[in-house]
This record gives structure tokens, sequence and C-alpha cells, in this order.
């Protein structure tokens, strides 16, 4: 299993979505499953999401989630991804700090994350990580980046898919 943990404003949608909350943007799902399916494809690992941002007060263990959660699970389906779990809110201005957290407690190594906020990562400069622009979102030029790029920085990524 490989994990994305995944903030879905700024990735999944744009600023100009955040007019309205717990938007999706269709071009970012897109681009975002496109993405998915070049990792499944090429790869053949199963990814699944664990929730960091505000998003993930919607998702519940029971599997009673808030109708954007709903939202989110069905605009994953078409890549077979689920969305697995959420992390634990231990600081608001630290995510690092609740991803490592998380990779820790369910001996994790095998991730990415995906955020728009450099600021929410100060104490986890560790992390495997690629930041989105926010006015932007997830887009055609990330799905590029991350497909052709040299990897370096992704090395431990690029070990569990096998190198490149």
């Amino acid at each position: 299993m490989f994990y994305i943990f995944l903030d879905v404003d700024g990735v999944l949608n744009t600023e100009m979505d955040w007019k309205r909350p717990f938007t999706l943007n269709s071009k970012c799902i897109s681009c975002f499953l496109e993405y998915m399916a070049y990792l499944n494809e090429k790869h053949n690992h199963e990814v699944g999401i664990v929730l960091t941002s505000s998003w993930k007060t919607g998702f519940n263990s029971d599997g009673i989630h808030a109708v954007y959660i709903k939202e989110l699970i069905h605009a994953m389906a078409p890549e077979k991804i689920r969305i697995l779990d959420k992390t634990e809110e231990l600081d608001q201005l630290d995510r690092g700090r609740s991803v490592l957290n998380y990779c820790k407690a369910h001996n994790i190594r095998d991730y990415i994350v995906f955020d728009d906020d450099k600021s929410l990562f100060k104490t986890a400069p560790e992390i495997n990580i690629y930041y989105t622009n926010a006015s932007r979102g997830f887009n055609k030029e990330d799905v590029k980046k991350l497909i052709n790029s040299d990897k370096s920085g992704w090395q431990r990524i690029m070990n569990f898919f096998g190198g490149k």
C-alpha cells in the first residue's frame, strides 16, 4: 500500500473555489486522478488516502460521512482510491508533526504528502511532500513535473515503486 496524505484545499480545488466551502474542482480532480492512474499503471500498487486538512472533520471511521466526503469518495472511485483515515490534530499549525505521528503509529514508510501550505511543515522537513500552488490546485503542470522530473528528493518514493 502506498499512502497519500492529502490536504484537499489548494490541491483538489483552487483559491477561487474557496468561496464555497468544501468544493472540489473537476480539473484538479482530473489531473490528480491522471497521476494516480500513472502510479497504478506503472507500478501496480494500491493507493490509499489519509486526510490531513479541515476536510477530515467530515470523515468518520464508522462510514457515516459528511456529504462533501461522500463527494470526495465518489471523485476518487474511477482509480479505485479509498479514503482510509484521517490524521489526528496534534498542532493546528504543524501538519508535518501529525503526518509523522501517523506514519510512526501505523508503521508507514511509503507515502507522499500533497499540500499547498509550506508553513504547516516547519518541524518535519524530512517528510516526502509535494507542494501545489493554491491558486491553481493540482494541475497538468504538476502531473508533468511528477512524472518527468529527475526525482531528486523523491528517492524513497521511487525506491518503493522500483525506481525509474
